[in-house]
């Protein structure tokens, strides 16, 4: 086990003689790291993103790069989808009144689902896993990747036209240097007022500060975050600001995280490992990010 930041080491100098080595989204996987292991033939990244691995270091030192893309698509899809529904309805306010007694019973209370549209920035594994759940549910879906989308009930639309016409914008794109603050003050500026973010993807691509003024300022009618530019956010003031708005719903990374993502993860990476050991070419190997 190799220590995360802020994480107690667990280093033992046995370790160096490792062939194989699984990591999850929070070790950096550099040239500084792949130095401790001369033995190293295999990095599996468990889990789908690959922001935290150096593919390009990994090829200079010979070593394979393998992770499961799409293992944990149908988990994160559903977390969007509940996120959704807890926005629109006003879960975590109804469920206070609930235990607190209280039954005010107004006139209405938030939205459906059905007749939105539902914009993805990022429409891959997990945004085809969102798109046919949203459309279920009656939902009218956009999508925005550069690649074409073969989905027929998906309308493939540039990045503006996804903002301004989303009632619901699930981020599910990847952190690159592209993609970092993507979504920052002039493309909130342009969704629907009282319209919803939803950040899934990789945390760094929405501007945090900018969401959280757009969130006070009463543009957006609310947010669910799962990922954040730093993680554990521990005291950063923007997460602070973040958690006192009581439109904000905030979950610690885990929208991939069941039971069952898990097994597909651990079966699919523990398969391409021993083929990797056994000189075997891996079935789901990493050769540049997604």
């Amino acid at each position: 086990m190799v220590e995360a930041p802020g994480e107690k080491s667990l280093w033992s100098p046995e370790w160096s003689q490792a062939q194989a080595l699984v990591v999850r989204n929070r070790v950096q996987v550099d040239g500084r790291l792949l130095g401790l292991f001369p033995h190293l033939q295999v990095v599996a990244r468990m889990g789908t993103g690959l922001d935290n691995v150096d593919l390009q270091a990994c090829r200079a030192r010979g070593v394979k790069v393998v992770y499961a893309p799409g293992a944990n698509a149908p988990a994160v899809a559903e977390m969007a989808v509940g996120l959704m529904l807890a926005l629109a309805r006003g879960f975590p306010q109804a469920l206070r009144l609930g235990r607190e007694g209280l039954w005010p019973r107004p006139a209405e209370f938030g939205c459906e689902l059905r007749g939105k549209t539902l914009g993805i920035l990022g429409y891959g594994r997990v945004g085809r896993e969102l798109g046919r759940r949203a459309r279920a549910l009656g939902m009218r879906v956009l999508g925005f990747r550069r690649r074409p989308i073969a989905e027929e009930f998906v309308r493939q639309v540039g990045l503006e036209e996804c903002l301004r016409e989303a009632h619901f914008l699930a981020v599910l794109l990847p952190l690159s240097a592209e993609t970092r603050r993507m979504v920052g003050r002039r493309e909130l500026s342009l969704m629907k007022p009282e319209s919803f973010l939803l950040a899934l993807g990789r945390g760094g691509v929405v501007d945090e500060e900018a969401l959280c003024e757009a969130l006070e300022s009463g543009h957006l009618a609310g947010a669910a975050l799962d990922v954040f530019s730093r993680e554990p956010p521990g005291e950063d003031p923007v997460f602070l600001r973040l958690r006192e708005l009581p439109n904000v719903l905030l979950t610690p990374h885990l929208a991939g995280l069941t039971r069952e993502s898990q097994r597909r993860l651990g079966y699919l990476l523990g398969c391409d490992l021993l083929r990797v050991l056994r000189g075997l070419p891996p079935r789901r190997e990493a050769r540049s990010s997604p």
